[in-house]
C-alpha cells in the first residue's frame, strides 16, 4: 500500500489528467498526494547580469505564482477528502522529480505522458523516461487516449500503466 505519492504538475491539461485517477486511489485513505512543480529558473536569474538587482524577487514571483497554481489543483484533492501537500522547485524537471521523491520518502510517482516513440521521443525528450531511469520507485503512468481533451474525460479515456 502506498503511503506518498509524488505528482508533478506543470499547468498543462495533459499533466492534470492524472489527477482523477489520483484522487480515487486517494480519497478517503491514509494516502498522501505530494503535487509537485517544476519551475524553468527565469532566464534573467539563470543568466544572472549585471544590471538585474532583483533576482531574488523574480524567483520569488514565480515561485508565488507556482504556488498559487498548485494551491488551485490541491483545494480540488482536498474538497475530494485526499491528503495533499505541495512542492515547488526549480530546475530540470527529471532530476527535480526524482529528487524530491527521494526527499519526501514518496511511494510512487504518479504521473502523466505523451506516451511518444521513436523520432518524436528524440527530439522532444521524455521526462517520464528520464524518471524511470533515475528512480528505483514504482511509476504510475496515464497516457491519455487520442483527442481526450476535445471531450470531457471519461475514466475509460485513459491507459494507465504501472511500471
Amino acid at each position: 500500500m502506498f503511503r506518498r505519492i509524488v505528482v508533478p504538475l506543470d499547468g498543462s491539461a495533459l499533466a492534470e489528467a492524472i489527477l482523477p485517477q489520483v484522487c480515487r486511489l486517494a480519497v478517503d485513505s491514509p494516502v498522501e498526494i505530494v503535487l509537485l512543480t517544476v519551475g524553468a529558473v527565469p532566464q534573467a536569474v539563470e543568466s544572472r547580469p549585471q544590471g538585474v538587482a532583483h533576482i531574488d524577487e523574480l524567483l520569488n514571483e514565480a515561485e508565488l505564482d507556482l504556488r498559487r497554481y498548485l494551491q488551485e489543483k490541491a483545494h480540488q484533492l482536498v474538497t475530494n477528502r485526499v491528503q495533499v501537500t505541495t512542492r515547488v522547485r526549480f530546475g530540470d524537471p527529471a532530476t527535480e522529480i526524482a529528487r524530491c521523491a527521494d526527499e519526501e520518502e514518496a511511494d510512487a510517482i504518479a504521473m502523466s505522458t505523451h506516451g511518444r516513440t521513436g523520432l518524436d521521443r528524440v527530439l522532444h525528450g521524455s521526462v517520464a523516461g528520464s524518471i524511470l531511469r533515475s528512480t528505483g520507485l514504482p511509476v504510475v503512468l496515464l497516457r491519455p487516449a487520442e483527442g481526450v481533451f476535445a471531450r470531457q474525460p471519461s475514466p475509460a479515456a485513459h491507459d494507465l500503466t504501472l511500471i
